[in-house]
């Protein structure tokens, strides 16, 4: 995955440097999301490129590249041998902009692969038996979709800072792999909220985007 990425910027690269036109077209520029490291679920050191091959017009993509050393103190303690990544990709539709302040719409995708170990915990599967387990190696994957708005500063001739929220749907689907499973008539009582991986199954969720994106524009000014 990291090689398609690389791939896939530097063919973005090799458009900025021989499609640029009178229009303002054919402009790459680096992004990184400084938001996503402290992120306490999934935090990622988040780079990206967006080509603009129309004035108006653009698609970017971002690969999110695990890093837990800003997450929440004992947010995820019971995850071992733990390991995610993270895609985003989307089009932008960029407005009219006045002298140093840009606005743009944005339909965003993206992807969570996560999966981790989990010992002496409770599950209910999909066939809705309930078990305690010794140990499971649990999957947690999510996809899903946003409708974002965003402004950029200008802060030089290159250099721009971003501000994007929206709103969109996101599927969270939890599989489990169990090592010595006692079946059990019901799961415990938390004391705040149960731990989401204590339901297997897909799950419906509203989505809640923002953040904040540092970006270095390369190619025509």
């Amino acid at each position: 995955m990291k090689r398609a990425f690389l791939i896939f910027f530097l063919i973005l690269l090799h458009q900025a440097c021989y499609s640029q036109d009178s229009t303002g077209s054919g402009r790459v520029a680096i992004k990184l999301t400084p938001t996503s490291l402290f992120n306490p679920n999934i935090a990622t050191i988040q780079p990206g490129v967006e080509w603009r091959f129309h004035r108006n017009a653009s698609i970017l993509v971002e690969y999110g590249f695990q890093f837990e050393k800003f997450a929440l103190a004992g947010w995820n303690w019971e995850k071992h041998d733990w390991q995610y990544k993270k895609i985003r990709s989307g089009a932008r539709f960029y407005f009219i902009s006045r002298r140093g302040f840009h606005t743009y719409s944005e339909l965003n995708f993206f992807f969570v692969k996560q999966g981790y170990t989990k010992f002496d915990s409770y599950v209910q599967l999909q066939n809705g038996q309930m078990y305690q387990y010794e140990k499971s190696e649990i999957s947690k994957n999510l996809w899903g979709f946003s409708v974002n708005g965003g402004m950029i500063i200008k802060l030089n001739q290159r250099l721009h800072l971003e501000y994007y929220s929206g709103l969109g749907l996101k599927w969270r689907t939890i599989g489990h792999t169990l090592f010595n499973p006692v079946e059990v008539d019901e799961l415990p009582l938390s004391e705040w909220f149960p731990a989401a991986d204590m339901k297997e199954g897909k799950t419906t969720l509203l989505h809640a985007d923002w953040g904040f994106k540092i970006s270095y524009s390369i190619g025509r000014k």
